[in-house]
């Protein structure tokens, strides 16, 4: 179950940050950007972070063949950053700071993967509300805070 969980969210964000010609993306609020390279900052890395972590770099190939477009992610708010994962990532990519990955200006797409309706709310709309592009997964906090997200 957790394996078919952690696909259809790995599917949704493909497709939201994916969806669209080679060479261009479509992100929230149907903009285009046109990039070859997307930045990414994860904020939540318990399990459904690690596993969208750990499939976004194993399909990185296929995502990049379909779309033309790569990715990095290159921050993951966490507030446990000491503790021990079966995932290696580097060790400098952790942050306890959200600005970290708001006031980032290399950042494009935030993508939330904490749970919940708060602080998952709150951090969604402080990272909108600096330019950034939000993709969730998140019915609880989507479904509490409709008209404050949308």
């Amino acid at each position: 179950m957790k394996y078919c969980i952690i696909i259809a969210r790995v599917w949704a964000v493909e497709h939201a940050l994916f969806k669209g010609r080679k060479g261009e993306y479509i992100a929230s609020g149907g903009s285009n950007l046109n990039k070859n390279m997307i930045k990414i900052g994860l904020m939540g890395f318990g399990n459904i972070g690690t596993g969208t972590y750990a499939t976004l770099e194993m399909n990185r190939d296929h995502i990049k063949s379909s779309t033309g477009i790569d990715f990095e992610i290159i921050k993951i708010l966490e507030k446990d950053v000491d503790r021990k994962r079966d995932i290696v990532v580097p060790g400098d990519i952790y942050t306890q700071n959200p600005d970290d990955l708001f006031l980032n200006p290399d950042i494009d797409i935030v993508i939330e993967l904490l749970g919940g309706i708060q602080p998952a709310t709150d951090l969604m709309l402080s990272a909108m509300n600096k330019g950034k592009h939000v993709v969730t997964a998140n019915k609880a906090a989507v479904a509490a805070n409709y008209d404050e997200l949308r």
